[in-house]
C-alpha cells in the first residue's frame, strides 16, 4: 500500500458483499481558485467512471488485477475539469465479484479518493447509494468455461431507467459508508497503474444504419473496442436489447463445436427522451439495437475506447494485397490490447503468452512508444505470477495454466522477452527475468544418452492446435531454443550460465539429426509436420545437405496456425530464401486478406474469433525484411537496414523506436536501386541483397558519392558505416 498518499482517505463501500453490484458516489467542493494541478489518486474494484461538472474525466478507471492481495490506482490530474465556484463530482463504481482469464477478484468492491491538492478524499462526507436503476437481466448470461468462471470479468448490463436518479437527486444521496482505512480495503497493496489511461472518443455516428423490423443493424468503420449510445422518446417500459455482431463467438479451431455468448445489454424505457449509453465496453464490426417500434429513435452512435496508444505511418508497399493485411494487422493488435494483451476481445481476452509472442514485435512495428509501458508490463506479468519455478500462462487472470508449448516459446531466443528486449535494450527486465528461466528450464529432467528432454506434468500439453502435432520435436526446439535465450542473457548481464544447462544445448544439437532426420525431413513417427521442420530450421540445425527435403516440406505440409506459421516464415526469412517465405505466406494468408472482415480470423479458415493478434505476425515480417529495419543491438543502440528481395519494388515504413522515429523507402527499378534512411543519429549499417546486382561488380553511391562496400552475409554493405549525421556528411 502506498499509506501515505491514501492515509487521509477512507475505504468507501456498503458492509454486504454483493457481485455485479454498481455504486453512485458524489461530492460537492466550493473553489476560490484554482490550482496549477490537482492529482487524484483513485482505486476502484473493479471499474469507475469520474465525471466532473458533467464531463467525463476518466472512462473507465481501474486496472484488472493479478493477485488477490495487491490492486492498482489511477493517478490523474483533474485540474482541467474544475472551475471557480461549484464544482460537482460524480463516480460511478461496477464492482464485479466474478472473475476470469483477464482478472482476479478480490472479494469485495470499494472506492478510495485521496486529492491533497483540494484537500478532498473520500470519506463519509461523500454520498454513497447503490445504483437504483440497476436490473438483473434475462436469459441468455454470459457463457461459463468448465471451471464455472466467466471466460472474463464484468455481467451483462441491465439497467431500469425508470428508476434513475435526476441529476439534483445525484448530488443529495445519503452519507458514504466508511469500512476503514486505505490500508483495511480487500486489495491489500496498492501499486500505481503501469499503463496509461485508456484514451476515448466522443459519441460518434455509425457509418451506416439498416433497420428490419425492430432491428437497427449498425455498422461501425471496422472491428473495434466500443461503448453502444442512443437517444430516444418512449412511451415507458419498453425493453430494449444492445448486442454486437460478435455476441455468439465460436472456439478456437478444433473446438468450433463450442458457442460462447459475451456481453450485452438490456434496457426498460422511462417515459420521454432520454440518452443511455453502455458501460461496458465490447467489441465488434457492427452494434445490434432490438428496439420495439412504439420507441421513436432520435439516435444511435457509440464511443470508442481503448490502450492509449497511436499508430504509426508503418508500413506500405506497392502491394496492394500486402498493404491490406498489414491494415488488417493493424486493426486486429489494437482490438487485442487494453488492461493487458488479449487472445481475443470477444470470447475469453486472455493473455496467452505464446500469443503474446506473435504480437510483441507488432507493437514495436504499429504503434507509438506509448504501447511499450504495456509490453513491459507484459514481461513481469510472467515474472511476478509464477508458481513455484513454474512459468504460468494466462496471466493475469483466475486460471493461470502451465502449457510448455506456450510457455517455452514465450521465453525462447525467438519468444515474447527477447523481442521486448531487442527493441527496448531493458536489461534490468533481462536480470530480473534471468534467475526465473533458469528455474524454469531445470524443472524438465534430460536424457543425455539421445539428446532429449523428458516430458513432463503440465496443465496442458499443448503445442499447436490440432491432433497431428510432432510434439517431440517441436518441444525439444523450444527447449533448445530456450537455453540458447538464457546463454544470450547471461552474456548481457554478466551472469553464469550453468555448465549443466549448456551441456544440454550441446546434446540436442548433436543428436538431433540421429533422433530426427529421414529421407522426406524432420519427423519423429510417421507425422511429417512444416511445424518441426520450421523449428529445425530456426534453431540451425538443419545442414545444408539436408537443406532441399527441408525447403520441400513447406511446398506441401500445411499444418501450422497462424502461432507457428510466423515461425515457420521466420525461419525462411532468417536462412535466406524469401522467395520461398513470400510465395507461403501469399498462399496461407490470401483468404485473410480477400473477405469482408477487417479484422485477422484465428485461423487460416474462418473457425474461432474473427479478431486474434497472432495472426498479425506479417506486419513484422514485411517491416523486419522487406524494408530491412531492425535493431542492430538491442534498443536500437545500433541500427540495420538490410532488406531482402521479397518481390515487392517499392516499399516504405516509417516505426517509433525509443531512439525516435526511423523512416525506411526501398524502391528498386531493374539493376538500380535506392534506399533512403531518416533516423536518430545511432550507428547504421545498411546494404542490398546480393542477388540484386545478378553477378554484376557491386557499385554503391552514398549520398551521390561511390563508397566502398563489403560483402556480409547475402548483403553488399556500405563498408564504413557510421552514425546516421556521419553518413549525411554533417561531422
Amino acid at each position: 500500500m502506498n499509506a501515505s498518499l491514501f492515509k487521509h482517505a477512507k475505504w468507501l463501500w456498503e458492509k454486504e458483499v454483493r457481485c455485479n453490484r454498481w455504486m453512485i458516489f458524489s461530492k460537492v467542493i466550493e473553489l476560490d481558485e484554482l490550482p496549477d494541478s490537482a492529482w487524484a489518486n483513485i482505486a476502484a474494484e473493479n471499474k469507475y467512471y469520474l465525471y466532473i461538472n458533467g464531463e467525463i474525466a476518466v472512462f473507465e478507471g481501474g486496472l484488472n488485477r493479478g493477485e488477490r492481495n495487491k490492486g492498482y490506482f489511477d493517478s490523474v490530474d483533474i485540474v482541467k475539469h474544475l472551475q471557480k465556484g461549484r464544482n460537482e463530482i460524480l463516480v460511478k463504481v461496477w464492482y464485479w465479484g466474478n472473475e476470469g482469464r483477464n482478472n482476479v477478484s478480490c472479494g469485495s468492491g470499494g472506492f478510495i479518493f485521496a486529492c491533497d491538492g483540494l484537500g478532498l478524499y473520500s470519506d463519509s462526507s461523500w454520498g454513497m447509494l447503490p445504483e437504483p436503476a440497476q436490473m438483473e437481466v434475462n436469459e441468455p448470461y454470459p457463457t461459463l468455461n468448465p471451471m464455472q468462471c466467466t471466460l472474463y470479468g464484468g455481467y451483462d448490463i441491465g439497467y431500469d431507467a425508470r428508476n434513475a436518479l435526476s441529476h439534483n437527486d445525484l448530488f443529495c444521496l445519503p452519507p458514504a459508508c466508511e469500512l476503514g482505512g486505505a490500508g483495511d480495503a480487500p486489495w491489500g497493496e496498492l501499486v500505481k497503474r503501469p499503463i496509461p489511461l485508456w484514451k476515448f472518443s466522443r459519441i460518434k455516428d455509425y457509418i451506416d444504419i439498416i433497420k428490419s423490423g425492430e432491428r437497427y443493424l449498425c455498422k461501425l468503420p471496422f472491428g473495434m473496442q466500443i461503448t453502444p449510445y442512443m437517444k430516444i422518446n418512449a412511451r415507458g417500459g419498453e425493453r430494449v436489447d444492445i448486442r454486437t455482431d460478435r455476441y455468439k463467438i465460436r472456439g478456437g479451431p478444433f473446438g468450433t463445436h463450442e458457442l460462447y455468448s459475451v456481453h450485452r445489454c438490456e434496457y426498460i424505457a422511462r417515459k420521454g427522451v432520454q440518452e443511455f449509453e453502455v458501460l461496458n465496453w465490447s467489441f465488434g464490426e457492427r452494434v445490434i439495437y432490438t428496439i420495439p417500434d412504439s420507441v421513436e429513435v432520435i439516435e444511435l452512435g457509440y464511443r470508442q475506447s481503448g490502450y492509449d496508444c497511436s499508430p504509426v505511418e508503418g508500413f506500405s508497399c506497392s502491394d496492394g494485397d500486402m498493404n491490406l493485411l498489414v491494415k488488417k494487422c493493424v486493426t486486429t493488435m489494437y482490438a487485442c490490447i487494453r488492461d493487458n494483451f488479449m487472445d481475443c476481445p470477444d470470447r475469453e481476452r486472455g493473455q496467452w503468452i505464446g500469443d503474446l509472442s506473435v504480437q510483441m514485435p507488432q507493437m514495436f512495428y504499429a504503434f507509438d512508444k506509448n504501447s511499450h509501458a504495456l509490453c513491459k508490463k507484459a514481461v513481469y506479468d510472467i515474472i511476478n505470477y509464477r508458481i513455484g519455478s513454474r512459468i504460468m500462462g494466462l496471466v493475469p487472470g483466475a486460471q493461470p495454466i502451465e502449457l510448455p508449448g506456450q510457455n517455452l516459446c514465450a521465453v525462447s531466443d525467438v519468444g515474447m522477452v527477447a523481442e521486448y528486449y531487442e527493441h527496448t535494450g531493458d536489461k534490468t527486465a533481462l536480470k530480473d527475468f534471468f534467475k526465473p528461466l533458469e528455474q524454469y528450464l531445470a524443472l524438465w529432467d534430460f536424457d543425455y544418452l539421445s539428446g532429449k528432454i523428458i516430458t513432463r506434468p503440465c496443465d496442458w500439453y499443448w503445442l499447436d492446435h490440432g491432433d497431428e502435432v510432432d510434439n517431440d520435436i517441436l518441444q525439444n526446439c523450444w527447449y533448445y531454443l530456450g537455453l540458447r535465450f538464457l546463454k544470450r542473457i547471461a552474456g548481457v548481464i554478466g551472469a553464469e550460465c550453468p555448465a549443466r544447462l549448456e551441456e544440454r544445448m550441446r546434446a540436442i544439437k548433436d543428436n538431433f539429426d540421429n533422433n530426427y532426420l529421414h529421407d522426406d525431413g524432420y519427423t519423429s513417427g510417421d507425422l511429417l509436420d512444416d511445424r518441426a521442420n520450421a523449428l529445425a530450421l530456426l534453431c540451425g540445425f538443419v545442414k545444408k545437405e539436408s537443406m532441399d527435403t527441408v525447403l520441400s516440406v513447406f511446398d506441401k505440409e500445411y499444418r501450422c496456425t497462424p502461432f507457428t506459421e510466423y515461425y515457420l516464415l521466420t525461419a525462411l526469412f532468417e536462412s535466406g530464401y524469401p522467395e520461398l517465405a513470400m510465395k507461403r505466406l501469399r498462399k496461407r494468408y490470401s483468404g485473410l486478406i480477400h473477405n469482408k472482415y477487417s479484422t485477422l480470423w484465428e485461423d487460416f479458415t474462418v473457425t474461432g474469433t474473427y479478431n486474434h493478434a497472432w495472426t498479425g505476425g506479417p506486419l513484422v515480417l514485411l517491416n523486419k525484411y522487406g524494408c530491412g529495419l531492425r535493431p542492430l543491438k538491442a534498443g536500437y543502440e545500433e541500427l540495420a537496414v538490410l532488406p531482402l528481395d521479397i518481390g515487392i519494388s517499392n516499399l516504405e515504413t516509417e516505426i517509433e523506436t525509443v531512439k525516435g522515429r526511423i523512416r525506411v523507402e526501398v524502391n528498386r527499378d531493374g539493376y538500380f536501386f535506392q534506399i533512403s534512411i531518416m533516423s536518430p543519429d545511432i550507428p547504421i549499417t545498411v546494404g542490398v541483397p546480393l542477388k540484386w546486382f545478378d553477378g554484376r561488380e557491386p557499385r554503391l553511391l552514398l549520398n551521390g558519392r561511390e563508397t566502398e562496400w563489403e560483402t556480409v552475409g547475402e548483403h553488399c554493405t556500405v563498408k564504413t558505416c557510421g552514425t546516421y549525421n556521419e553518413l549525411m556528411g554533417r561531422k
